[in-house]
């Protein structure tokens, strides 16, 4: 499973529609096997998916992301982890121990978040 990881410096970006480097990992029977940085462009939103998908990512995991972007990729068949944050190592473990809802941004309605992590993926 290819995840693409939302990045600033070392910690999952605040806001996805901000970004502009993603941390593109290969999972495999749970243990990391790749990880490669890639630089993109969300204000040029048809060569992103592109990117997306010529990488193979499955899933992003990310912050915040506004409604039109994340419509926009999941229609595109990539699926969309929001409200995450913590350091990009703290979220690889959580997704690999499977308690990424504990990473759920501060604010958001844990609920809602809890849920939508769990159901949706893996």
């Amino acid at each position: 499973m290819k995840l693409a990881l939302a990045v600033f410096e070392d910690r999952i970006s605040v806001i996805f529609d901000n970004s502009k480097q993603l941390q593109i990992v290969l999972i495999k029977d749970n243990f990391l096997k790749n990880r490669k940085e890639v630089y993109f462009n969300t204000l040029c939103i048809v060569k992103m998916i592109e990117m997306l998908k010529e990488e193979s990512v499955e899933i992003i995991i990310c912050g915040a992301i506004s409604e039109y972007m994340q419509n926009i990729i999941e229609r595109n068949g990539i699926k969309v982890i929001p409200w995450i944050s913590g350091s990009v190592q703290n979220v690889l473990d959580a997704w690999m121990n499977g308690t990424l809802e504990k990473l759920v941004m501060p604010g958001c309605c844990r609920l809602y978040a809890k849920k939508y992590v769990s159901s949706n993926f893996k």
